[in-house]
């Protein structure tokens, strides 16, 4: 897994488990307050499926710990 993804409700979590993806999450355009530590940050519930679908879409795995978002949830 590379990233784990946490529902928060109206917040999705982002956390990068791999160096590979907190690299790829330095690419993005986070803006400061969205940073939660080093390595994870916080969108808007209503850009989460988009932000998954560009990680799957570049080769990382995503596992999550919620029954509300739309992809598959990983043990």
């Amino acid at each position: 897994m590379d990233v784990l993804i946490t529902d928060h409700g109206s917040v999705v979590q982002f956390t990068a488990e791999t160096e590979a993806a907190e690299h790829f999450f330095n690419r993005l355009a986070i803006e400061s307050y969205q940073w939660i530590g080093t390595n994870s940050f916080a969108a808007d519930h209503r850009v989460a499926d988009s932000i998954i679908e560009i990680l799957e879409h570049e080769g990382y795995t995503v596992a999550h710990d919620s029954i509300y978002m739309n992809t598959e949830v990983l043990d």
